[in-house]
Order: C-alpha cells, then structure tokens, then sequence
C-alpha cells in the first residue's frame, strides 16, 4: 500500500518506490536519481529514509501542496 504523505517526515520532498523485487518506498528529501540497470532509485543529496514495501516498479511522486 502507498504511504501517505500525512505521514511524511517534514524534510521529506518525495515519495519513490523502488522497481526492484522488494518494491521499497522511501522518501527523500531531494529529487532522487534512477538507477536504470539496477531498477531503483538513489539519493543525490540531502536525507532520505525508508517507508515500506510493495509490488509495484518505479514509482516517483513529489510532494502536493
């Protein structure tokens, strides 16, 4: 299931899921750079943490306001 950002840390920026075999989300503060031979996404600068897993691959999603 996709976090919700109510539960978002407050440095958090973005939501990305990984399109690996875990599927792990993790938010991070900075848009995150995707690794397309691996199939995840990666921290470029800044914070980022790890949310949960699920299923599906490659998910990028910014911050609403």
């Amino acid at each position: 299931m996709k976090p919700n950002w109510k539960d978002a840390p407050e440095w958090a920026n973005y939501l990305a899921k990984d399109g690996g075999i875990f599927g792990e989300w993790y938010w991070y503060e900075y848009e995150p750079l995707w690794n397309f031979t691996w199939g995840y996404f990666y921290r470029n600068e800044g914070k980022s943490g790890k949310v949960t897993h699920h299923k599906k691959k490659g998910i990028l999603e910014k911050r609403p306001f």
